[in-house]
């Protein structure tokens, strides 16, 4: 699976993060869905005014990957992060 940032700047394969995760950075008041990478690298998908909100969609990524895991589509299967 790939995510496209909400920004549509990144396009991140699923299978090469170690971890998808809500952070809040210091003097910001949006809380931001990061990614780590196989590198230790880090990518900001997308920011979200509420904690609730970036948790909805942590949920609905895990959907989205497990449906697509278990159909018989072979190809690619892509999620883009939605707007606040």
């Amino acid at each position: 699976m790939i995510i496209v940032s909400q920004d549509k700047g990144k396009i991140i394969n699923f299978d090469n993060m170690t971890r998808v995760y809500i952070t809040f950075d210091e003097g910001d008041d949006d809380v931001c869905i990061r990614t780590e990478t196989v590198d230790s690298l880090y990518e900001d998908l997308g920011y979200y005014k509420t904690e609730e909100r970036a948790k909805e969609v942590l949920a609905e990524i895990t959907e989205f990957w497990k449906n697509g895991a278990m159909s018989d589509y072979k190809g690619f299967i892509c999620y883009e992060m939605p707007e606040d």
